[in-house]
């Protein structure tokens, strides 16, 4: 008979107050590797960086002198971890009260303590749930421990420079006290669906139809919080309108931004495209690795990071993109004030998009078009890796015009008009 185990997560147990934790049911049959996808979706992590499970020595810390599990396809076989996917989970946790470390992001080093709480048994197949949890996660590349606990304390003072700072990053709705079963529920199905794994069950959720929802529904939901489910989700209001956004550079003064009108039908992926050619890149090479952050999530075009880069690079590159050419401008910008952020992690550049406003079309107008514009970006993007880089540059002498030219950006656009 299938035994269904109850685990609790707990990150940095003696380091974090309140303690931010999660408790999950899995089955007892499946394998570190799927532990892993559920982990990252209760939690609410982005599957972004590598990890690895170790036994605990008995100062309750990670057992280096025995080899841990790890998803060897990312480390390598010439590391010294055992593959995770061939460790099932009730081959490491046997009795109640067992536990062991969960590693996640070798640069921040996110240590989980995971610790079987209770077995039950099942007639049926059942898919991985959250049960219970506290407070939200940490965002992702914050700097570890010192880096979170900094980033709290400064959103305690939501007016001083410090937390304007974080919440030009992370958005306006970030909370670090928040958190939702129905989203990392929602994630973890996500996950489990786009995972490489066959060991699960493929079915959405037994407990609830409702977990059967679209990716862009997802994002919806961690965007607006789970109020949006209080009644269906309802784009048409926004279908056929125009939206006006505003796309910002970041870490660069005095400011340098487009505002576009563009129609709400706009896929994502040509929003980046759209994004490019107002700042003049349109030349071949960049068309660089990209991603939208929406609700933490990141969408994007993942064939753009094929190739071979030094591991300094590799860590900058998401193990995980949802398909932004199927997810639609009025699917997300379903609001005036609506803000997400776009990086391209290997080079320098990283925007701030915001909804201005939502309009009628007007008949007599060619979409999309720049209405306003305030400084230029470099013709040769990708030389530059980091926003300091840049900086440097444009505080020297160079041939970058202050002004923009409206008319010489419109004609950039033209090609992205409809005949």
């Amino acid at each position: 008979m299938p035994q269904i185990y109850q685990l609790k997560i707990t990150l940095f147990e003696k380091h974090i107050q309140p303690p931010i934790w999660r408790t999950i049911t899995i089955n007892s049959e499946q394998t570190l590797f799927d532990l892993h996808y559920v982990i990252q979706g209760a939690m609410g992590w982005e599957c972004a960086h590598l990890y690895a499970y170790y036994h605990v020595n008995s100062s309750k810390k990670p057992d280096r002198k025995r080899a841990g599990y790890a998803d060897l396809a990312l480390v390598g076989d010439e590391s010294d971890f055992e593959d995770g996917s061939s460790y099932k989970i009730r081959d490491i946790f046997q009795t109640i009260g067992d536990s062991m470390l969960y590693e996640y992001d070798f640069g921040d080093s996110w240590i989980h303590t995971v610790c079987l709480e209770e077995i039950s048994y099942t007639l049926h197949k059942v898919s991985p749930f959250c049960i219970d949890g506290q407070r939200n996660c940490p965002p992702e590349d914050c700097g570890s421990l010192p880096g979170y606990l900094e980033l709290v304390e400064a959103l305690k003072k939501p007016n001083s420079k410090q937390a304007k700072e974080f919440k030009e990053w992370l958005g306006e709705t970030y909370n670090p006290e928040e958190f939702s079963i129905q989203q990392a529920n929602y994630r973890i199905q996500l996950y489990i669906n786009s995972s490489e794994t066959n060991m699960f069950d493929k079915t959405v959720f037994d407990v609830d139809d409702n977990l059967n929802i679209n990716v862009a529904d997802f994002l919806n939901l961690l965007l607006h919080g789970d109020e949006i489910f209080n009644e269906p989700i309802n784009y048409s209001s926004v279908s056929g309108k125009v939206l006006v956004l505003k796309i910002t550079v970041q870490g660069v003064k005095p400011e340098i931004s487009r505002t576009i009108e563009v129609a709400s039908s706009l896929k994502f992926r040509d929003l980046m495209k759209l994004i490019r050619a107002s700042f003049g890149w349109i030349d071949a090479n960049t068309d660089m690795g990209y991603y939208f952050i929406i609700g933490g999530q990141k969408i994007g075009k993942t064939s753009l990071f094929n190739g071979w880069y030094m591991p300094t690079l590799q860590k900058k590159i998401p193990s995980q993109l949802f398909d932004d050419s199927t997810i639609k401008l009025n699917q997300v910008f379903t609001e005036k004030g609506v803000a997400i952020n776009s990086k391209m992690p290997l080079h320098a550049w990283k925007f701030r998009i915001k909804c201005e406003s939502i309009k009628k079309k007007d008949k007599n107008a060619n979409y999309p078009v720049c209405v306003a514009a305030k400084g230029n970006l470099t013709s040769k993007p990708s030389t530059f890796e980091e926003i300091g880089d840049y900086i440097d540059f444009i505080n020297k002498p160079n041939d970058i015009p202050s002004d923009a030219d409206l008319e010489s950006i419109n004609r950039l656009l033209t090609g992205f008009r409809k005949k």
